[in-house]
């Protein structure tokens, strides 16, 4: 079954990464005694503990494997959970997306080595081949593990430098042996066939649109909105020939970047320090540098809101990542300057979890308003039904109220019929002898009358 995040994603990941079920990583700050600190030390001089988790694309966790000290290799890791008892185990035809600290396998994806593959590395210039367009699906899709370890909202700039220096290294002479070389390069087949189809597969469609009406094509188009942003730039810069963002909108977007790098690395140096008038100057810079960050944000919007409509509308999602980006920049600074730094990682997380909740595609949030809208005329019908059903029943209480009356008057002239009937009686018994007499007299005169004819 493929995953709906995949399966929806309209020709982004589908049908290129339908196998995949999900990504692994994994590594956790710990304290440990000064005796093991070097043994549990990462790849930053920071006491970690390595292990290897699994998480699909709805934020659920399959597989956690825990215990192993920073300084082991996910390779070995990885061996150790295919071999173990309670294995790891891959169905057939199914992969995951690893990092590249892991070995290239049939069914553990890395990324290409030597090439961009940290998302933010995308945000300045446009894609150049087909391994920087699997890397940025490949980080778009891995995205997923990490935002269950919350590693995106605290250390991002960490996070890239470690990834960037994987993939610089080779792995350690020691750890070869873990590697299957047939099963490496089955792996590294199947996954450049899959960076070349979907490459080949989105320029055709930029070349198609060129030649063609839009509004003749509808799955063409409906591709083209499909495509990453990146690429949709790298096409235009192409045809154009020349720069289409302004000089100082670049010029904006290098000042956020390196002092949003910088900031990064001052929370990481001020994190560890104790309170003192040292923690209190760091801070100060800190805040300083989010007041900046926000002013050129600012200033990017305005200019990439001047620019050509197809160039606007990338710049601006653009800027939503840059903007997102400083919020959890602010979210680390309120957690560094909290006097309770148990209580700042909980309200942490929980803004977090908020985010991720308010993380949705522009296409949900339209059919959460049509859904919205719905439901308000609905109710409105509601009202005015209950506001007819009001008027008529008041109708019903008036109509019932004329026909106790109309009884009642009734009832009142029936008694008083009655009453006069038992006034009349007397006189009636009065008159009967009376009756009885003159229809005597009349047939006596009618006989008297038959008889003068005879």
């Amino acid at each position: 079954m493929v995953p709906p995040e995949i399966l929806n994603s309209k020709g982004r990941f589908y049908p290129y990464f339908k196998n995949c079920i999900g990504a692994i990583d994994g590594h956790i700050r710990v304290k440990v005694p000064k005796a093991d600190v070097s043994r549990y030390r990462g790849r930053k001089g920071i006491p970690i503990m390595n292990i290897l988790a699994v998480c699909t694309f709805n934020l659920r966790f399959t597989y956690v494997l825990s215990g192993w000290e920073g300084s082991a290799s996910d390779s070995r890791i990885l061996e150790n959970a295919l071999t173990r008892e309670d294995k790891l185990k891959v169905f057939k035809g199914k992969f995951y997306l690893v990092d590249a600290g892991y070995p290239l396998r049939s069914k553990f994806f890395t990324p290409y080595r030597s090439t961009r593959y940290h998302l933010k590395e995308y945000s300045r210039y446009p894609l150049e081949n087909m391994k920087e367009l699997f890397n940025l699906r490949h980080a778009s899709l891995r995205n997923v593990i990490e935002r269950v370890f919350g590693v995106l909202k605290r250390d991002e700039d960490l996070l890239c430098q470690v990834d960037n220096e994987l993939m610089q290294n080779d792995f350690d002479a020691n750890e070869i042996r873990y590697i299957r070389d047939a099963d490496a390069r089955l792996g590294e087949q199947i996954r450049n066939d899959m960076a070349m189809r979907m490459w080949i597969e989105q320029w055709e469609v930029m070349e198609a649109l060129d030649f063609l009406h839009v509004k003749d094509h509808e799955y063409l188009v409906e591709r083209y909105i499909a495509c990453d942003d990146d690429i949709k730039l790298s096409w235009l810069k192409m045809k154009m020939g020349s720069p289409i963002m302004s000089d100082v909108f670049e010029g904006y977007e290098r000042q956020y970047c390196e002092l949003s790098a910088n900031l990064s690395r001052k929370y990481n140096s001020t994190f560890i320090l104790p309170d003192g008038e040292e923690k209190k100057e760091k801070i100060s810079l800190i805040k300083s540098g989010l007041d900046d960050c926000d002013v050129l944000i600012r200033k990017m919007d305005l200019e990439a809101r001047s620019l050509q409509p197809s160039v606007k509308a990338m710049l601006l999602a653009k800027l939503r990542e840059y903007k997102s980006d400083l919020n959890k920049l602010k979210r680390e600074f309120k957690r560094i300057t909290s006097g309770n730094a148990d209580q700042a990682s909980r309200e942490e997380l929980l803004e977090a979890g908020m985010a991720d909740v308010h993380a949705v595609s522009a296409d949900q949030r339209e059919r959460l308003s049509m859904s919205v809208e719905r439901l308000n005329q609905s109710g409105d019908r509601i009202k005015e039904s209950r506001r007819t059903m009001l008027e008529t029943e008041e109708l019903g209480v008036s109509i019932l109220e004329d026909l106790h009356q109309q009884r009642q008057t009734l009832l009142h002239a029936h008694t008083k019929v009655s009453s006069l009937s038992l006034s009349l009686s007397p006189l009636s018994l009065s008159l009967s002898p009376l009756e009885w007499e003159m229809g005597t007299e009349f047939d006596v005169e009618r006989v008297f009358v038959v008889m003068s004819f005879v």
